[in-house]
């Protein structure tokens, strides 16, 4: 996809275009709807997974050898350190408000998230840098 579309718009295209499938996942229910939560869970997953090899593999080539370690481990500790949190919230949704409703806040926020990337310079690049010069 990458080589096609280039490595900034294909990126683009894995994340924008998956995340709208989260907002199956709610619709889903008892008997033939449950094929709703499969389809939504597939499609974020594989937008997620296609979009993170362009993201590392550029992590990997724009960053100095001797700095990659710690980029990576800051990366890690940004996005793993964060699941609690949303785990904390999703708890707290859920007694508050139901399961459903929290279902619904929560992919529409993923949906909603990542609208921050068409705020940025990146939109308008076929492709990511290659170097820091």
């Amino acid at each position: 996809m990458a080589r096609r579309f280039g490595t900034a718009r294909g990126m683009l295209l894995c994340q924008l275009g998956a995340a709208p499938f989260a907002l199956l996942i709610p619709l889903a229910g008892p008997g033939p709807r449950l094929t709703l939560v499969v389809l939504g869970g597939m499609a974020v997953g594989t937008g997620i997974v296609a979009g993170n090899i362009i993201k590392d593999s550029f992590r990997q080539t724009y960053t100095p050898r001797h700095l990659l370690g710690r980029v990576v481990t800051g990366m890690h500790l940004i996005n793993y350190g964060t699941i609690p949190l949303g785990a904390l919230l999703g708890g707290l949704l859920g007694t508050l408000l139901g399961l459903r409703p929290t279902m619904w806040i929560m992919t529409a926020a993923l949906v909603l998230s990542t609208g921050i990337l068409l705020t940025g310079p990146i939109r308008h690049h076929r492709d990511l840098p290659e170097t820091t010069g």
